[in-house]
C-alpha cells in the first residue's frame, strides 16, 4: 500500500486573496511565526497547487497550500474559544461571538480561533473585540450563496455601539 504522508493541507479562501504565502502560513498556524513560515518555504516543504512558490507569492482564492511534515488536523496549542450556538440547521450555524474571541487566523495571532472551533466556512467576520452574531456555513456552496447575498445587500446588518461622552459628527 501507499505510505501515509504527514502534511497539512489548507485552502486559500476569498478573504485570503492577495496575502503573501508566508503571512498566510503564519496566520493559519501552519508555522509559529512568519520567519518560521519563510524557512519552511525555503526548505521546499510548502507547495501551492502542487508547485513550490516563493515566500512573497500572492495567494488567489481556491489555491491549495500543502505543508509537508505537518499532521493534518494539528491541535491548536490553546483551548478552543467559548461561544454559544444560537441557531443550527443542516446548512449553517449562527453563533454568538463574545468580545475578545478571534474569528479567523490573522497575523500576530497564533492561538485557536472561532473558525477552528466551529469547523465550518465563515460567511463574514467580526473584529476580535466586537461581540455579535456570526454566520458559519456548513458547506462551501452555502458559504458562497450567503456571501453573494451579503454582496448584493439582500441581508441586512445592524450594529449598535455604546459611546461614553459626546460624539462629534465631524470627528469620524
Amino acid at each position: 500500500g501507499e505510505a501515509e504522508t504527514d502534511e497539512l493541507r489548507l485552502e486559500a479562501g476569498p478573504e485570503d486573496a492577495g496575502l503573501r504565502l508566508d503571512a498566510f502560513l503564519a496566520a493559519r498556524g501552519a508555522a509559529g511565526s512568519r520567519a518560521a513560515a519563510q524557512r519552511l518555504i525555503e526548505e521546499g516543504a510548502v507547495t501551492v497547487d502542487g508547485r513550490t512558490r516563493p515566500k512573497n507569492h500572492r495567494l488567489a482564492a481556491g489555491e491549495a497550500v500543502t505543508v509537508a511534515g505537518r499532521a493534518d488536523n494539528a491541535a491548536p496549542e490553546e483551548p478552543a474559544p467559548a461561544f454559544e450556538v444560537v441557531l443550527e440547521d443542516e446548512h449553517l450555524i449562527v453563533v454568538d461571538k463574545p468580545p475578545g474571541v478571534v474569528v479567523h487566523p490573522a497575523p500576530g495571532h497564533r492561538g485557536a480561533t472561532l473558525a477552528d472551533a466551529v469547523g465550518g466556512h465563515l460567511v463574514h467576520r467580526l473584529d476580535r473585540d466586537t461581540s455579535g452574531l456570526l454566520i458559519v456555513a456548513k458547506t462551501e456552496a452555502v458559504r458562497d450563496a450567503l456571501q453573494a447575498e451579503l454582496k448584493a445587500r439582500q441581508v441586512r446588518r445592524e450594529y449598535l455601539a455604546l459611546v461614553r461622552g459626546a460624539v462629534q459628527h465631524d470627528a469620524f
